[in-house]
């Protein structure tokens, strides 16, 4: 962030953040200049999961474990089917190598491979989305890919409806057994 805070003639990094934040567009135009220059920016994956998890999740928004767990294991998955399509060691596998086309295929191959409904791929696509908006701020210089990732829409899917409860359906709630009086699951029959 200092660098191009430089090349974009700020002050300091502050200034830029918010600068980025208001025109991305613009933050890949000036990516596009200075990549001849610098080459291609490369940024490992783990610290940025790391400061995810233990900042983002647990610090600042506080996430249940079940949470962390649930997001624990949508990049689980994710990392081993990045390992297997990019050929690259868990630990070396770089920022940009989780890139639309891939986070797509990643998305495919849980319906298709692991038989995943359409709620179960959204959810894993929202804790990708979490990483990911977190990401673009550590992360400014690939605030396209970022955005591409981002760009990635949640599946339809139809919801059952249930309009009425059949006779015997009624009576087999009515006769189910409740909870003690006074605990939390008690009810009140009138």
């Amino acid at each position: 962030m200092p660098l191009l805070s430089k090349v974009l003639g700020h002050a300091n990094p502050a200034s830029t953040y918010w600068y980025l934040q208001a025109a991305p567009e613009l933050l890949a135009l000036v990516a596009r200049q200075v990549e001849p220059v610098f080459g291609e920016i490369h940024e490992l994956l783990a610290p940025t999961l790391q400061a995810y998890f233990t900042s983002r999740l647990i610090c600042e928004r506080q996430a249940s474990p079940k949470t962390v767990a649930a997001y624990r294991d949508t990049f689980r998955l994710l990392i081993g089917f990045a390992t297997a399509k990019t050929s690259c060691e868990p630990s070396k596998l770089d920022f940009c190598d989780l890139d639309a086309p891939l986070i797509g295929a990643f998305l495919d191959h849980l319906e298709a491979e692991r038989h995943n409904s359409a709620r179960t791929r959204n959810a894993r696509l929202a804790a990708i989305h979490s990483m990911f908006r977190f990401a673009a701020l550590l992360h400014p210089e690939h605030a396209g890919s970022i955005q591409r990732v981002l760009a990635i829409p949640q599946k339809r899917f139809e919801r059952a409806l249930i309009s009425f409860l059949t006779r015997e359906e009624a009576v087999a709630l009515l006769e189910s057994p409740t909870a003690p009086p006074g605990s939390a699951g008690a009810t009140t029959r009138s």
